[in-house]
């Protein structure tokens, strides 16, 4: 098990251009939504705060010495700003990724990127998360495989 996903089943035949060039498909959808961008601002900007006001806080509050405190609160300000990253791309940047692989033509799940290829229609729900389950339609873009045939040309 990797730490960092790349949020794309194994079992989806794509190579490694392919997974690059749907990353890159996503982070243009993650960045067009003002929301992601406002979140991930706040953060960054509420973990600026405390790595510039916490040492002056436990300074006024206990009188401690503040660069022994400034430096852990560089360690705090890395620690958020990982966990900021981390949860956001968990959190937001996934379905970025699951709503490219459907507009491709892959039949993945919108909630937890599940591959619902050969389940049957009847099957309303996604097996591994139980979200209600969004039928593909017709409408294959089909990105990937344009991309591919125009290089070999």
């Amino acid at each position: 098990m990797r730490w960092y996903s790349s949020y794309i089943d194994q079992n989806i035949p794509l190579d490694t251009r392919q997974r690059r060039k749907l990353h890159k498909h996503a982070w243009s959808r993650w960045y067009k939504s003002p929301a992601n961008c406002t979140i991930y601002g706040v953060g960054l900007a509420f973990s600026l705060m405390v790595f510039m006001f916490l040492p002056d806080i436990v300074e006024a509050v206990f009188g401690y010495d503040t660069w022994p405190i400034r430096v852990g609160s560089l360690g705090v300000y890395l620690v958020l700003l990982i966990t900021l990253y981390l949860i956001m791309r968990h959190i937001r940047f996934a379905p970025c990724v699951f709503r490219e692989l459907r507009e491709d033509g892959y039949d993945v799940c919108l909630r937890c990127g599940y591959l619902l290829r050969g389940l049957g229609e009847d099957i309303e729900t996604c097996p591994e998360c139980g979200s209600q389950r969004v039928p593909l339609g017709n409408r294959h873009t089909d990105r990937m495989k344009a991309d591919t045939d125009d290089h070999e040309e």
